[in-house]
């Protein structure tokens, strides 16, 4: 198999699973309610140099857009950095983008502290997911002792 089929997988394979991330976490944020585009760019001419890196050479990985006027927002995915992920840096990425629709009235110049923010509350999102996962599993395994 071919490098260029082998990332065309892994591409296939990153989108499906960033649909489900998506899926999920626009119902458990409150998202919901908004109109929300997901764009998936894998073209070259999509992912124009500078505008997917950070000052400090980092990449970026999604972009959120939302317009709190209309309650809609845009969410542009670059699909061959995403590819390279964990499941947990995708998870993190998605819940953190969606922060950014509902704190983007608030944007100020600097979006320095608006970042913080959004990857505040996308942690803490992710981690009231899990503990009450753990929590439901503890709850079912007493059920089953009990019967």
């Amino acid at each position: 198999m071919s490098s260029d089929q082998a990332s065309k997988r892994s591409i296939k394979k990153t989108k499906k699973l960033l649909r489900e991330l998506f899926a999920f976490w626009i119902k458990w944020t409150g998202a919901g309610w908004w109109t929300i585009e997901i764009r998936y760019l894998n073209k070259k001419k999509e992912l124009k140099k500078g505008v997917w890196k950070y000052k400090n050479g980092s990449v970026v990985l999604m972009k959120c857009f939302p317009d709190w006027r209309y309650v809609r927002a845009t969410i542009w995915v670059n699909l061959p950095q995403c590819a390279l992920c964990s499941r947990e840096e995708l998870e993190s990425t998605v819940v953190h983008e969606l922060i950014h629709i509902f704190l983007n009235e608030l944007r100020s110049k600097k979006r320095g502290h608006e970042e913080r923010v959004a990857c505040t509350l996308a942690s803490a999102f992710i981690w009231v997911r899990d503990q009450t996962m753990r929590e439901e599993q503890i709850a079912h395994a007493r059920r089953r002792i009990d019967k």
